[in-house]
């Protein structure tokens, strides 16, 4: 028999399942999990909504599974942010 011996890297949450994401505006905090939903052996990842109301700006931070948090980045309101470590 012929055997091979092959090491894999670790696979990594590329997604961030399990982090916080936090936006603060003069109005309050508001906190979201990153999670995955989905039906039955199926799964969907949505980006996360902020709604911001009269707020003419906020700040984004992620709290990363391992409990590292990102910087605070500023955001306007319908901006997309991506934020990565």
């Amino acid at each position: 028999s012929n055997a091979t011996n092959r090491a894999y890297p670790c696979l990594v949450n590329r997604n961030a399942i399990g982090a916080w994401v936090e936006v603060k505006t003069a109005a309050g905090l508001q906190r979201r999990e990153v999670l995955v939903g989905g039906g039955h052996m199926s799964g969907v990842l949505a980006p996360l909504h902020f709604g911001l109301g009269a707020e003419t700006g906020a700040e984004v931070r992620v709290i990363w599974p391992d409990g590292q948090a990102s910087d605070w980045t500023k955001a306007k309101p319908s901006e997309t942010v991506v934020i990565t470590r």
